[in-house]
């Protein structure tokens, strides 16, 4: 009989915006140490709810290793689970643009977008399907938020810039979305990822600014420095710069990266870049963004963008 790997999910998470992300670390942490498995068998019995930060990344991780052959199986008996097409994503291939729209717009009356597994070949037909894919969520977090267009733009510009930088950094097949709105406590957590090359490895093939370490990599990206050759391209900094300002300091929100073995953390306690040990090594990039949903009259994006 084949040696199998056990995730065995938490039974609850706490509010506290690293909860999930600790656990996170666990998994990678046992995946990069044992790499002889024949099958993973994930175990969510237990488990009572869990939330975008923790089931993003773990959906990221295992669509990736199923498409590489590992056998994986999932134990739940969460309808949750099933309504946001937990591991493996709504199923989106092959199909029209109208049949993806009205399989999305389902969810306009839900609280959540399901996990998506976005498409990053930049083929003109891929093009057009994700484009499609990216304006219907939009489109239903303005419905499900009902928020004012100042705030609900923030929403936008994240999901845009955040999903671009997979498309045109990463080298990962796909990309990973999914989010959830918690009415009751006023916020939106959002986790977007990939299983690509991480922003290290982006620096290193872009020939710009040679970082010699994870973290130092992601001090560049967040401090503005870009691969790109574009006219101002140190101020984009793959919008992460950007990101995280008008989320923290003009939204009020949190916002974590996570890529190789380093995670920068921003909230309005802390903003800190920390190394972690080689076994917490996560193969592309995590972003976790929790978005206050408050109405501030005076926010605009546009005191954030660089011009």
């Amino acid at each position: 009989m084949g040696k199998s790997l056990n995730i065995k999910a938490p039974r609850r998470f706490s509010d506290n915006f690293g909860d999930p992300f600790r656990e996170i670390l666990k998994i990678v942490d046992s995946f990069n140490q044992d790499q002889t498995t024949d099958s993973i068998h994930v175990d969510f019995k237990e488990n009572k709810f869990s939330g975008p930060f923790y089931l993003g990344p773990l959906s990221s991780i295992l669509f990736n290793l199923k498409s590489l052959g590992q056998e994986i199986n999932i134990e739940h008996s969460s309808s949750y689970l099933t309504t946001i097409c937990f591991p493996y994503g709504v199923q989106l291939e092959n199909q029209s643009i109208e049949e993806i729209t009205n399989k999305l717009q389902l969810f306009t009356q839900k609280t959540y977008i399901p996990i998506i597994h976005f498409s990053t070949d930049k083929t003109p037909n891929q093009e057009v399907l994700r484009t499609n894919i990216i304006s219907t969520i939009n489109t239903i977090l303005k419905e499900q938020l009902k928020l004012p267009t100042n705030i609900i733009s923030a929403f936008y510009y994240f999901i845009d810039e955040l999903t671009q930088n997979i498309i045109h950094h990463s080298e990962s097949v796909v990309g990973t979305i999914f989010c959830q709105f918690y009415p009751e406590k006023n916020y939106v957590d959002l986790t977007i990822c990939d299983s690509g090359k991480g922003i290290l490895q982006s620096y290193i093939d872009s020939g710009k600014f040679s970082p010699k370490s994870n973290d130092e990599a992601i001090n560049f990206a967040i401090y503005g420095k870009s691969t790109k050759n574009l006219p101002n391209n140190e101020s984009r900094g793959y919008g992460l710069s950007t990101t995280r300002n008008m989320l923290v300091n003009g939204l009020k929100g949190q916002f974590l990266l996570y890529s190789g073995n380093s995670f920068f953390i921003h909230t309005n306690a802390r903003e800190e870049i920390i190394a972690l040990p080689k076994f917490k090594f996560f193969k592309g990039n995590m972003v976790n963004l929790r978005i206050p949903v408050f109405n501030i009259s005076d926010f605009s994006i546009y005191n954030y963008i660089s011009h």
